[in-house]
């Protein structure tokens, strides 16, 4: 009646938080966890901090066996990728106690976790 048009702004992306994340298993899609890019990217910043630390030489990763896969996929080794970026030395460990969206460090020189150390949060 008086000529004016409504106008809306339509979301046409999903939220980040869906982009970065993925349904949790143990809980049926309830919760979020992390992508298993979004924790390859995670640990790789990790190592890189380590790096520019000069924490060490010589590390073990330990991981839930699905991210051991990924990280070891053949096409994109991760593993040697930042071995060869940080020239740091990664053992990777497959660990079925660890959720799909957590890791452990363990520096191999000083046999202790240090993991929380050059973590940062989610």
């Amino acid at each position: 009646d008086f000529g004016l048009i409504e106008m809306t702004r339509e979301r046409v992306r999903p939220s980040i938080l869906f982009t970065l994340s993925k349904p949790c298993p143990t809980c049926h899609g309830l919760g979020q966890i992390l992508s298993k890019d979004t924790l390859a990217m995670k640990i790789e910043r990790w190592f890189m901090r380590a790096k520019v630390a000069r924490a060490g030489r010589k590390f073990e990763l330990a991981v839930h066996p699905e991210i051991a896969d990924f990280l070891r996929n053949d096409e994109a080794d991760r593993i040697r990728q930042m071995e060869r970026a940080t020239r740091i030395k990664i053992k990777l460990e497959r660990d079925e106690d660890l959720a799909l969206d957590e890791y452990r460090i363990i520096s191999l020189e000083q046999e202790v976790d240090i993991t929380a150390l050059y973590q940062t949060s989610r």
